[in-house]
């Protein structure tokens, strides 16, 4: 059994075999024993530890240095047993019977490529190896980027295996982590606007092309591929005749919907209501998305600093008890309070569809729902009118108001600046 943990991925971490921690260590010590723990085994000269930690001074300096940093990290793995640390008069390694490093077992499951294999080295990642470290000496940090490099590389080759093998929720988790690691796959951006685009989710889809589309133009200054901007006009298209059809007559119903495939694990009918109890309701159909939203409106709406909404189809939604009243906030929308206790329950287009994507949806606030753990955001909107206190520390969309085209659309369909 491991008598020693040391995780690299994301911020260095050392735990003794019980998981509790370990240290303090300075950092050159905790360099030494990442170069160490990285390959665990392999017996390193001590002169090419000390080259490599202390390149700026001379070879009796640093040799001397690198006896400073082995004594200190003797002396935090002092109590260890079996005991990690061997070093010798001219070399240095880490037991591999005695440690578990992060990275050796992130490797050995992305090798053994497995679903569940390849899950688990997801989870793993938590980011860069050494994440915020500097070492103060150009020949660590040059080793230090390639193997941030080469890990980076390995995580994306992981992600994207998984990617292949999933649908659903769980693809578009795995894509959003894939975005992370590089913002810049074109093809990721993709994958999760198609993603989207087959659970209905044109908003999100659309949003998605606009984030693939900032960042190409801020970091490369370009446009997005041909393959991407045909895909934008496919989902369009399909948006638009799926409007059509509503207006016609409502959806098909020879086909499965497939607006619920990222749902539909989710139990229905899902049930709410206000505070006082005055307003019930009964939703026969799992959400189409739910998103945290930061704009000033729902701040004022909500009473709080953040609100979380969740999408349903409208003709889902039917009230059991009591009936909201409504105040128009928009020229296009209003929202439902209860007039007893002022508890915040709605928000719905009033108008005519002025855009495909205001058609047939009503948003219910989350915290109405009897029980609205299930409905895990998504996204966040509004995000310029976020409280500067806010920490967001999720991978999720951040979509500012005037960047959401549907709501830009909408806005300008009235001659209106989005508020």
């Amino acid at each position: 059994m491991a008598s020693l943990h040391v995780k690299l991925l994301g911020a260095f971490e050392i735990r003794d075999g019980s998981g509790a921690p370990l240290g303090p260590l300075g950092r050159k010590a905790q360099a030494l024993l990442a170069i160490l723990a990285l390959n665990p085994g392999a017996t390193l000269p001590r002169d090419r530890l000390s080259a490599l930690l202390w390149s700026d001074r001379g070879e009796s300096q640093a040799r001397g240095s690198l006896r400073h940093a082995l004594a200190e990290l003797r002396k935090v793995l002092s109590d260890l047993d079996p005991a990690p640390l061997i070093a010798g008069r001219e070399t240095a390694r880490i037991d591999p019977d005695a440690v578990e490093v992060d990275v050796v077992t992130f490797e050995r499951l992305i090798d053994e490529d497995t679903v569940e294999a390849l899950v688990k080295a997801s989870e793993l990642y938590r980011g860069d190896m050494l994440d915020g470290f500097d070492g103060r000496d150009a020949e660590f940090e040059g080793w230090l980027r390639t193997e941030r490099e080469r890990l980076r590389g390995r995580a994306g080759e992981a992600l994207t295996h998984l990617l292949d093998q999933q649908i659903g929720s769980d693809a578009i988790d795995t894509a959003q982590r894939l975005l992370a690691i590089d913002p810049l796959n074109e093809a990721t951006h993709r994958a999760l606007m198609r993603l989207y685009a087959e659970t209905n989710n044109r908003r999100m889809a659309l949003k998605q092309y606009e984030l693939c589309r900032e960042v190409l133009q801020a970091e490369l200054g370009l446009e997005p591929e041909a393959d991407t901007e045909r895909l934008l006009e496919e989902i369009r298209a399909s948006a638009a005749d799926q409007a059509a059809r509503g207006r016609a007559g409502g959806p098909s119903t020879d086909q499965p919907r497939p607006l619920f495939a990222m749902s539909g694990n989710k139990k229905v009918p899902v049930t709410g209501g206000c505070l006082c109890g005055d307003v019930r309701f009964k939703i026969s159909e799992p959400e189409m998305d739910t998103m945290f939203c930061h704009c000033r409106m729902c701040q004022k709406f909500s009473g709080s600093t953040i609100a979380t909404g969740s999408t349903y189809p409208a003709e889902a939604l039917r009230f059991t008890r009591g009936e909201p009243k409504y105040y128009k906030s928009s020229p296009f929308a209003e929202r439902g309070f209860c007039a007893n206790c002022g508890s915040s329950l709605t928000f719905r287009p009033i108008l005519p569809p002025v855009t495909p994507g205001w058609a047939g949806w009503i948003v219910v606030l989350t915290g109405s729902l009897d029980n609205p753990e299930p409905n895990v955001p998504t996204w966040h909107l509004g995000v310029e009118s976020k409280m500067p206190w806010l920490d967001i520390h999720d991978q999720k969309p951040q979509i500012r108001c005037k960047d959401d085209p549907d709501i830009v659309e909408a806005w300008a369909a009235f001659n209106l600046p989005v508020p």
